[in-house]
């Protein structure tokens, strides 16, 4: 009985063996060179190999009569081949895989060509590794080509462009203030924690007409994804403390940070030629939440406050000063059928300073500054190599400036400017993209350069002009 089945067993073996003769072999190429390590295997199945340098392949397979080929390398797409027994060597053709203009295209100055969501040009590690930035995104910034330092503004300029004329975008929407108050031989820092955004990227020239109000440069920043598990972390320094975390939920997840900055003890060690009645104060707030609402589509909103306390005396009388700061954007975006992707967002900002023996002893300044900002865009990747966007957006602004000596000045305003924009991203070749953008305003709107916010110092001059007697105590406020 042992050796009868021993003999089924050699006869099965050689009618298997018999199957595993079938050879498959060919090249594969790109049309001028061979492809090695192209993988070549026969759909459904395990039998297969690489090919090797010169890109030539050969192995054994089962299947008796034919086969279908599946024959994949990266950056190549996929081709199938059918293959019949007894069929020669095969000369397989890879193409090489078409990038679709969706993907991102990284040139100089950090320029983002498509969409920049992608793309990482400085994490939140980087900032605060940055020896001369403190934790701050916009001295971290200031070490990139194109970028220097005026004085101790702290403010971040290009090219000798004024501060204004580099604009700051929150998920796409505009941001009215983005800059702390200062303190006397203090420089200004940026309002934002960099642990709560991703993508801080910093475009020197060449952006398209979206952002428009930029006359030099535009930072668009992206608040972080949503993470797999929640954290809490907390600081603390000689001049501040900071406490910061995520909580994840089915629903979505929150993020915050909160920041109090007190330079007391700072300017109790290090004394400086002005007496502080009270020292510089500073309490910043963060907080995002970001769910999806369908799995296409994601909804972010975030929210940003800094009051900014500080007295001290000089010249006679003694200048106390109280700002808050209040930001608040919240944007969806997602797609649609046809390769069609949409954004909506809505964004407001507002900032109210009061300043006390601003210029003269008993005078009281105020400025009143607010935006709102809407916008919405699509865009459908038209072929492979070319894209359009088409989108319109709207700023209402407004400045209300009061001072009082004596008597009261009295100055407000408020406009409204629409504009349309268009862009069109062509693909030329790897490695070389185009654009075109379109942007048309309202042409009863003021310039662009008159949207500016009034600045304190600003207002403080038209002050000076209006009060003559004031003009020995100005530099000193």
């Amino acid at each position: 009985m042992k050796h009868n089945i021993l003999i089924l067993l050699l006869l099965l073996s050689g009618h298997c063996l018999g199957y595993a003769q079938q050879l498959v072999s060919g090249t594969v190429t790109d049309g001028r060179h061979p492809i090695a390590g192209a993988n070549v295997f026969v759909k459904g199945t395990t039998d297969g190999c690489l090919t090797d340098s010169l890109g030539h392949f050969s192995f054994s397979t089962l299947k008796a009569d034919s086969a279908q080929l599946m024959v994949t390398c990266i950056g190549y797409d996929n081709a199938e081949r059918d293959w019949q027994k007894g069929q020669g060597p095969l000369a397989i053709r890879l193409y090489e895989r078409t990038t679709t203009i969706d993907e991102v295209v990284v040139t100089g100055s950090t320029f983002q060509f498509g969409q920049a969501n992608g793309v990482k040009q400085l994490g939140a590690l980087d900032v605060v590794l940055d020896g001369g930035s403190c934790g701050d995104i916009v001295a971290a910034l200031q070490s990139l080509p194109g970028t220097q330092k005026v004085g101790e503004d702290g403010k971040l300029y290009v090219r000798g462009g004024s501060s204004e004329e580099c604009q700051t975008y929150i998920n796409g929407m505009h941001v009215l203030q983005p800059y702390s108050t200062t303190a006397p031989n203090s420089p200004s820092r940026g309002r934002f924690s960099p642990f709560l955004f991703k993508g801080i990227t910093f475009s020197l020239g060449g952006y398209d007409a979206e952002y428009g109000q930029a006359l030099s440069s535009v930072l668009p920043m992206e608040t972080t994804d949503a993470p797999v598990s929640g954290k809490l972390g907390v600081s603390a320094s000689l001049v501040d403390w900071n406490i910061g975390g995520t909580k994840t939920t089915r629903q979505g997840c929150w993020s915050m940070n909160a920041t109090y900055m007190d330079l007391g003890l700072y300017s109790r060690l290090f004394p400086d030629r002005w007496t502080w009645r009270k020292p510089y104060r500073q309490l910043s707030f963060e907080t995002q939440w970001k769910t999806q609402p369908t799995p296409s589509s994601v909804w972010k909103s975030y929210l940003g406050f800094d009051r900014t306390t500080l007295s001290l005396n000089t010249d006679g009388r003694t200048l106390s000063l109280e700002e808050n700061n209040l930001y608040l954007n919240s944007v969806a975006k997602g797609s649609a059928k046809g390769h069609v992707t949409w954004f909506a967002g809505l964004a407001g900002g507002m900032v109210w300073q009061d300043i006390s023996d601003a210029l003269l002893h008993g005078d009281r300044y105020c400025h009143r500054t607010g935006e709102l900002h809407v916008k919405t865009k699509a865009s459908k990747t038209l072929t492979a190599w070319m894209k359009g966007t088409i989108g319109m957006e709207s700023f209402f602004r407004y400045q209300w400036l009061d001072y009082r000596l004596h008597d009261r000045l009295h100055s407000s305003k408020s406009y409204l400017l629409p504009a349309l924009f268009a862009m069109t991203q062509y693909k030329l070749f790897k490695g070389c993209s185009a654009e075109a953008s379109l942007r048309a305003l309202d042409a009863a709107a003021p310039p662009a350069a008159q949207l500016q916010s009034l600045t304190p110092l600003a207002a403080l001059a038209l002050c000076r002009k209006l009060y003559p007697r004031a003009r020995r105590h100005y530099h000193s406020a």
